[in-house]
């Protein structure tokens, strides 16, 4: 194997185009929130303490409790509350650290054989989240994640495609509640992008994207509440979905020197996310409890999110029997301008009144980064494959490795 020290003018121009075309997506999706006012009643408070606060103080003025029903049974002994929870409902886990969207830039690269690429692309990745006074007990989660899609070589400077994605995740909530399992969740999501990209000045590229995914969240969490001689505990279960549009637009500039190539990136990404309300259920109740844990109706809410990515891209040509290798390196700083902390309403399932509490997601990390390691194989007869590591920098609480491969095929 042979270092590249001076590239041959079509070999130069395939390589700034192969390092265009090959970047691999980013972990750019680790959303964080802007801030929003809490609740007039309560400062910013998790579930558990919205729980304690809604049963506390409103069991014997306010909630009106179905004859009959376990929160009215629960709220006969009145008394001080208290309570715990495997997790944060469905939304708070979901749309928060785990919804992890790839980018619509291309994945690999584009020899120029033909007009029509077929690629196919593989994640898989680990995520750890430490417990908050806000969200409670940490988890832990594996993702799996496949991009298929092809593209249109229009002329020269310009290309269209269209590509499909369906990505799932399994996690636990850390930790045991009273000797049971704190719960955890089971999502996935599919959805369809549409990107292109235009070459211009030489060396400078504009790309785009726009896609929209459909979420499935399914939660199971460890929920127990007391009240004086009142104690509700057990298993409850939620299911909801989400509908996602996301936009994006990366410019970008690519510096050769000899068989470096150098390239300054600047990205702007737009996403909304509507979640559906949901209603828990009672899957099961600790046998050492005479009640079953109270059920929650969750209202529907809306997430946004707008950020800047200002990253460079290092990459060498090396020379092999069977064609080019360009080891990667990419360094991405993050900035979120308007995710906000959700104010996430509920009342209980059995309150006849429909009182309405709130309680709170984490607030956000505004700047983060993302550091990325990985080989291009260019090969002669437009097969292309690649391998990358990426890793989450500098977010609060969370840590999240992400390994991917992929191959690419132009005709």
């Amino acid at each position: 194997m042979n270092v590249i020290t001076s590239l041959p003018p079509d070999l130069a121009a395939l390589t700034k185009d192969l390092m265009r075309a090959s970047r691999l997506p980013l972990s750019a999706a680790l959303l964080g929130t802007s801030l929003l006012l809490a609740p007039a009643v309560y400062a910013a408070q998790s579930l558990d303490t919205a729980v304690n606060n809604a049963v506390g103080n409103s069991c014997a003025s306010g909630i009106n409790p179905d004859a009959g029903s376990n929160l009215a049974l629960f709220c006969d002994d009145g008394g001080a509350a208290s309570s715990s929870t495997g997790g944060t409902t469905t939304s708070q886990i979901s749309i928060g650290a785990l919804e992890k969207q790839d980018d619509t830039r291309s994945d690999l690269a584009r020899v120029d054989l033909g007009p029509v690429s077929v690629f196919l692309t593989s994640d898989f990745e680990t995520h750890e989240k430490d417990p908050t006074p806000i969200e409670g007990r940490g988890f832990e989660s594996d993702r799996i994640a496949i991009l298929a899609g092809l593209d249109y070589l229009i002329n020269e400077n310009a290309s269209l495609g269209m590509a499909f994605n369906y990505a799932k995740v399994d996690g636990d909530f850390d930790g045991r509640i009273e000797g049971q399992n704190s719960g955890g969740f089971d999502n996935s999501s599919y959805g369809l992008m549409a990107f292109g990209e235009y070459i211009f000045a030489t060396r400078a590229y504009i790309n785009w994207s726009l896609g929209y995914n459909n979420h499935d969240y399914e939660t199971e969490r460890y929920s127990t509440v007391s009240m004086g001689n009142s104690v509700a505990n057990g298993v409850l279960a939620s299911d909801t979905d989400a509908d996602e549009i996301n936009a994006g637009i990366e410019f970008g500039y690519d510096m050769t020197m000899d068989s470096l190539i150098l390239g300054p990136r600047l990205a702007l990404r737009y996403k909304k996310t509507d979640i559906d309300g949901y209603t828990e259920t009672v899957k099961s109740n600790n046998p050492s409890s005479a009640l079953a844990p109270l059920a929650l109706i969750v209202r529907g809410q809306a997430e946004k999110s707008l950020t800047s990515h200002l990253g460079v891209q290092l990459s060498k040509a090396i020379n092999w029997d069977h064609g080019v290798l360009l080891p990667q390196l990419y360094l991405e700083y993050v900035h979120e301008f308007q995710d906000d902390q959700r104010d996430i309403a509920f009342s209980f399932q059995d309150d006849l009144a429909n009182n309405v509490f709130n309680y709170n997601n984490d607030a956000p990390d505004r700047d983060y980064g993302n550091v990325l390691v990985g080989v291009v194989a260019v090969f002669a007869n437009g097969l292309q494959s690649f391998i990358s590591y990426e890793r989450l920098v500098a977010y609060s609480n969370h840590d999240n490795d992400r390994f991917s491969v992929g191959v690419r095929q132009e005709f």
